[in-house]
């Protein structure tokens, strides 16, 4: 048996993403399959009070027209808006931990969500696996790749999630504080 608090010890914290690999039937899918663009940005925290965000977004000009602004103005258009949207994931809620398959991989639950800027996700619960690698990570022209360097639990541990049908694939993430 692996213990909660070990695992939550090293997932407690802000994690920044490296990057998106997205897996069909074990076949390599172009890195815009994944909604957020060929080089996004993300951040990802897990409190110790039980709560999660995570928070994505592309950073490709053309997908983030630069003349918008917030609050919105009545000249923006709703195209550059909608644009903006599309290439966004926003959630929070609470998580927990389900299966925990070894000291260095499980299942967790994000969720129920709070809130959500896809509304179908608000009050649902998210299945992600997750695998912690030891290393450190660097993001390099919109892709990352990991070094073997430093232990689990050290500022720059790689986080790998995944949805529930996939070990191999997903968000690749390294821890920043």
């Amino acid at each position: 048996m692996y213990s909660n608090s070990s695992i939550l010890s090293v997932l407690y914290g802000t994690w920044q993403l490296i990057n998106i690999t997205q897996l069909t039937n074990g076949t390599l899918q172009n890195s815009t399959a994944s909604g957020v663009g060929t080089q996004p940005a993300g951040l990802l925290q897990y409190l110790s009070n039980g709560y999660m965000s995570a928070n994505l977004m592309a950073t490709e000009p053309s997908l983030r027209p630069a003349d918008i602004d917030w609050p919105r103005k009545t000249n923006d258009s709703d195209a550059d808006w909608s644009l903006v949207g599309m290439y966004t994931l926003s959630y929070a809620g609470k998580f927990s931990l389900n299966v925990l398959e070894s000291a260095t991989k499980g299942q967790m639950f994000h969720g129920p969500m709070t809130m959500a800027n896809v509304p179908k996700w608000v009050g649902s619960t998210q299945t992600r696996n997750f695998t912690f690698w030891e290393g450190e990570a660097e993001k390099v022209g919109g892709q990352g790749r990991v070094r073997s360097k430093g232990a689990i639990g050290d500022k720059g541990t790689v986080l790998q999630i995944g949805n529930e049908k996939c070990f191999l694939c997903g968000l690749w993430w390294v821890k920043i504080s």
